[in-house]
């Protein structure tokens, strides 16, 4: 009995292609293996797209194509003694257009009106390509204080292309701004010529954006008063960060002076000198007694002297009135036990 011839198999195929290239000329390959252990001749046969079949041949295991932009779709078959193997394919594409990127700013801070930072800017990168899509994008980039100009970052696509970002300028200006204060002292007093202040903001990065003072620089500062005080700056500047300076100074009441005799007319002529000072001691007489005061009844001085003096005697006592200088004012004065209303003068 006749041997059973063995069964015939469909032989192997592999293609070998370039899924993404940014030339239009695609080489292809391939390979066939017998699988029925035959040596009959291996025939392939292939096709492009949609295209025909061509002519099974022994010899050609590769070929190319001059395509177009965009995907494709590499047929292949092959036969051997009759059975045909089932069909492999391969896309090729074809992409000539570099990716999109764009640059995109990322703070802590916002970007403000006039378009400063005042915090770190990190930049990043992102690529868009339609047909073979972003292979890989630059790493994302720090920039601190300074401005940082031409910034750039690509993107490749897989199909070779390298695309660029705009050039991105960025702004960052992370110190405040520096104020200077000059004109004041630490003390005066009631009475000194009113000192003019000076002031000054400065920013060497992104410049002032609004500055104000208690005063205007060039103000003179109001010293008529006791008691501390305290003159402020605040400048901002273009990236938002704001700074202060406060300068302090105390105001001093003026004092109680001695100067030239201040003169106590008393409305019906007679009258007692006030030199400043202590009053003097007199004997034999009564107790004299000073009272000044004012309308509101503020006391501007008390003198309770012990030792007597006689009715009728002309009093040269020591005394000051407290911050007045100039004027009259009319005040009540007990002298020698009799009230008198007098005229104070200087």
């Amino acid at each position: 009995m006749a041997a059973k011839p063995a069964e015939k198999t469909a032989p192997s195929v592999s293609i070998t292609a370039q899924r993404w290239t940014n030339c239009q000329t695609i080489p292809v390959s391939w390979k066939t293996a017998t699988t029925s252990g035959s040596p009959a001749a291996i025939l392939s046969s292939w096709k492009l797209d949609k295209g025909v079949w061509s002519d099974y041949d022994p010899k050609i295991t590769s070929t190319s194509y001059l395509l177009t932009e965009g995907d494709h779709m590499f047929s292949l078959q092959a036969k051997q003694e009759g059975v045909v193997s089932a069909v492999a394919t391969q896309q090729l594409g074809v992409d000539l257009t570099a990716p999109v990127v764009t640059a995109t700013p990322i703070s802590a801070s916002q970007l403000n009106a006039n378009g400063w930072y005042n915090k770190d800017v990190t930049v990043r990168f992102n690529g868009t390509d339609a047909l073979s899509g972003i292979a890989k994008t630059d790493d994302a980039v720090t920039k601190s204080e300074g401005i940082n100009s031409d910034i750039k970052g690509s993107a490749t696509d897989n199909a070779g292309n390298i695309g660029y970002s705009d050039a991105l300028t960025v702004k960052v200006d992370e110190t405040a701004p520096t104020i200077d204060i000059s004109g004041i002292a630490t003390a005066y007093t009631v009475g000194d010529a009113q000192p003019t202040v000076t002031w000054t903001a400065t920013d060497a990065l992104s410049g002032i954006d609004t500055s104000s003072g208690t005063l205007p620089t060039g103000s003179q500062i109001d010293i008529s008063t006791p008691g501390d005080k305290t003159f402020t700056v605040i400048a901002t500047d273009n990236a938002g960060n704001t700074a202060s300076k406060t300068v302090s100074y105390a105001v001093a009441p003026k004092p109680i002076l001695d100067p030239t005799p201040i003169v106590i007319k008393e409305i019906n002529g007679a009258s007692v000198i006030i030199k400043g000072g202590w009053i003097p001691t007199y004997s034999n007489g009564r107790t004299p007694e000073l009272n000044g005061y004012d309308a509101t009844g503020e006391v501007y001085a008390l003198y309770n002297i012990g030792d007597p003096v006689n009715t009728g005697d002309t009093m040269q006592i020591h005394f000051s009135l407290p911050n007045w200088n100039t004027g009259s004012k009319t005040v009540d004065v007990t002298i020698a036990g009799t009230p008198y209303k007098v005229l104070v003068t200087k």
